[in-house]
């Protein structure tokens, strides 16, 4: 009954849930790319990063090793996680490497984007190799290497396809081509999408570089924002690693390891580089002289794109995630001040669908508590009309109520077992589930980049 009382719409059945839409079948590109998935499990993949550009400047040698980190534990801490494990293993897939606030990773695209990936191009090249080295063995060694190539090839049709069906948007390219790290937030109007790209990126709505927030729709067209470097995300840091091929700039910001355990995970800036000698300076202004092997890695730059919401006109759902090219970013988070509408449902249902990590947040939370409270006060006016404040204690109580009222409804209606209430605002950042969701969506980070 308090279910009800708090949210009219509590007693009402979703439509999406009631009488859901017929199952989408996969394309028959998708289906090549199951079955050759089955055909080809247990194969292990190689690590394989594409070089970019020519280089021009000073280069690993390629007689250096490729990886240059042992495995991570299977379990680690996020700082503002308040002590409770993250896991950041995923089977098959090399661990990234933290040092200190800095995250190394492997590869430059979420492995679930459309389109071939680098390690599918890498094995494609290893089995034609291995074609031509069974060319002079016995019969039953060539047809299992053609059986392997077959796999393969068949697996990159798929891909292909995948990729045609879901281009990658013109708006997309710059940032996706460049690697940076995307995050998609999208929603209806009004539901504070903007404040809450401010504050994932810890700046406020009046700040030069912030999201333009207010009471009308004001996000039109997709908006990028980036985190700012000196904080990332949870004071995270991106880095790709550093491979072989991969060019040296002065001025360009590294990250450093095993030189001293003072310095290891510090970032730097290079000054210059000579040979396999490179000349760095520490935020802290010390120059030192490392190796070329003691570099990790290179910068990467974490996005926020501010998205026009799903379902109007404008936007119809049947197009948006083809449109916006939801698959080639690394999360989306789908932001709600209410109620989720069903097109937000059908695009979760889609992301769901293609494995792209989503985040289902109830924003504005502060102004439902505050309400309770509120009510809650008014109900213990006397007889003489005197009016009674809530204690400290009991305003928390009653916040967490009116979380779990919210929480409850979005599961009972919807059956979204996991919705994150959030309040946007700069005070509350580190109030209801927002230290929660930024560690989440670090968490999906790391595992889309392997």
């Amino acid at each position: 009954q308090r279910l009800k009382d708090f949210h009219p719409m509590a007693n009402m059945a979703c439509d999406s849930r009631r009488a859901p839409g017929a199952v989408c079948h996969p394309s028959r590109s998708v289906q090549l790319a199951w079955l050759a998935a089955l055909s080809a499990a247990g194969h292990s993949t190689r690590n394989w990063v594409p070089v970019l550009e020519q280089p021009t400047g000073l280069v690993r040698d390629r007689r250096l090793p490729n990886r240059l980190f042992a495995a991570a534990d299977a379990q680690r801490h996020c700082g503002s996680c308040q002590g409770r494990q993250v896991k950041v293993s995923r089977r098959g897939l090399p661990e990234v490497a933290l040092l200190g606030g800095l995250t190394v990773l492997s590869v430059l695209r979420p492995r679930t984007a459309p389109g071939p990936s680098a390690d599918l191009l890498a094995e494609e090249g290893a089995a034609k190799e291995g074609v031509q080295a069974a060319k002079g063995s016995t019969r039953e060694k060539l047809q299992q290497a053609l059986r392997k190539l077959s796999i393969v090839q068949a697996q990159l049709e798929a891909a292909n396809g995948d990729q045609q069906d879901y281009p990658l948007p013109k708006y997309l390219e710059d940032a996706s081509t460049s690697g940076k790290i995307m995050l998609a937030v999208t929603g209806a109007s009004g539901v504070g999408k903007s404040s809450l790209v401010n504050s994932l990126r810890k700046v406020r709505d009046n700040d030069p570089d912030a999201a333009q927030t207010g009471i009308k729709e004001t996000t039109m067209e997709p908006s990028m924002y980036s985190f700012r470097a000196d904080q990332g995300i949870l004071n995270q840091r991106f880095y790709r690693s550093f491979e072989e091929g991969m060019e040296l700039r002065p001025k360009e910001q590294v990250v450093l390891h095993n030189v001293s355990e003072k310095v290891d995970g510090c970032q730097a800036e290079v000054i210059s580089t000579k040979h396999e000698k490179v000349k760095v300076r520490l935020d802290g202004g010390s120059v030192l002289d490392v190796d070329l092997t003691q570099v990790a890695g290179k910068p990467l730059d974490v996005v926020a794109w501010d998205l026009p919401g799903a379902g109007t006109p404008k936007f119809p759902q049947a197009t948006y995630l083809k449109r916006m090219g939801i698959r080639y970013f690394d999360v989306a988070i789908l932001v709600t001040s209410s109620r989720f509408t069903e097109a937000e449902l059908m695009l979760a249902q889609e992301l769901q669908r293609f494995e792209v990590p989503y985040f289902m947040v109830r924003n504005k939370v502060d102004v439902d508590i505050e309400s309770e409270i509120v009510k809650e006060e008014e109900s213990l006016i006397d007889d003489d009309g005197e009016e009674h404040e809530l204690t400290s204690v009991q305003r928390a109580a009653v916040a967490k109520q009116t979380i779990q009222c919210i929480k409850d409804y979005f599961r009972i209606e919807y059956g979204l077992e996991k919705v994150y209430c959030v309040s946007a605002r700069r005070k509350l950042r580190k109030d209801y589930d927002f230290p929660s969701l930024e560690c989440d969506i670090l968490e999906a980070i790391r595992i889309q980049r392997g």
